[in-house]
């Protein structure tokens, strides 16, 4: 029963961070320093859950969390020498 539990919590902490990580870009750079935390916190949750579906579907938003955050990391590092080109 508390596998259960533990199991759609930690499923609910993934989809919050990937759906904070995905739309939280938008609304500005001063977020970017809590998405590596989350993508972390999501990931470490998943290694306590038990085996099955929630937890495979837990690590796979939590590495699209982290694509996310490479893909961003690269958008800033080629705005920042675009503006130092200039």
């Amino acid at each position: 029963m508390v596998k259960k539990y533990l199991s759609i919590f930690c499923l609910v902490i993934a989809i919050i961070v990937f759906l904070y990580m995905f739309f939280g870009h938008r609304l500005g750079a001063s977020l970017y320093f809590w998405d590596i935390i989350l993508f972390i916190a999501a990931l470490i949750t998943s290694f306590f859950m038990p085996k099955g579906k929630a937890k495979n579907i837990t690590i796979s938003l939590s590495f699209i969390c982290l694509i996310l955050f490479a893909g961003y990391t690269v958008w800033v590092v080629n705005a920042l020498n675009h503006i130092g080109t200039k």
